[in-house]
């Protein structure tokens, strides 16, 4: 864990533009994901794919980022869920499409820096830019894992970000594939379920 002072940490939005300047930055945030419980064997056309799905968002594409020393080391990452169609499209058309809903796609916090409220500070300034859009409610998918995974750290703590921000799970999941790190070490594509969670706001 990196030792820094809090007050030097910047918190920007960001929109289209800036994405796409900041892209490798972002790319390189997104190796976090490596470690569990995603398990990403980051790959470079997965990547290509990934961020050309949240690009079709256009100028609706939110990205509120934590700033440090002039390095990224914090995103979260959104779109109104009709606009980004690309990147969620298996919630569309659905029961929690109704109304003016809001996608939540990643967050993601440099490792050197968890634990030290930086997804919470950038979830704030997230929800409070979009409550005041007029959106209904705002959706997450987050993966699921068994709790008897063999590839879980010992120190493993599930995050309580979402129900703290009073997110609830519902009974909507699907199946995304990624190549994953299996619990021998070797580099497989695996599918993976992701379960839908739900804020409502207002």
């Amino acid at each position: 864990m990196t030792t820094f002072d809090q007050k030097k940490i910047s918190y920007e939005k960001w929109g289209l533009s800036d994405y796409k300047e900041n892209l490798p930055k972002i790319k390189n945030l997104r190796k976090t994901y490596m470690h569990f419980p995603y398990l990403y064997a980051y790959d470079a056309a997965e990547e290509d794919a990934y961020h050309d799905a949240y690009m079709t968002a256009g100028e609706h594409l939110d990205a509120f980022v934590a700033i440090h020393d002039e390095e990224l080391i914090g995103i979260s990452i959104g779109c109104p869920l009709m606009r980004g169609i690309a990147i969620c499209a298996d919630l569309v058309d659905t029961e929690l499409s109704k109304g003016k809903p809001y996608y939540f796609g990643d967050i993601i916090i440099d490792k050197n820096y968890w634990g030290q409220g930086i997804a919470s500070a950038l979830y704030k300034n997230h929800l409070k830019y979009i409550s005041k859009k007029g959106y209904s409610h705002v959706l997450a998918l987050l993966v699921e894992k068994n709790d008897d995974d063999p590839r879980t750290p010992s120190k493993f703590k599930k995050s309580d970000l979402w129900s703290s921000f009073q997110f609830h799970p519902t009974n909507f999941t699907i199946n995304y594939s990624w190549k994953t790190f299996t619990a021998s070490g070797e580099i497989k594509q695996e599918k993976h379920t992701l379960r839908a969670y739900i804020k409502n706001l207002g």
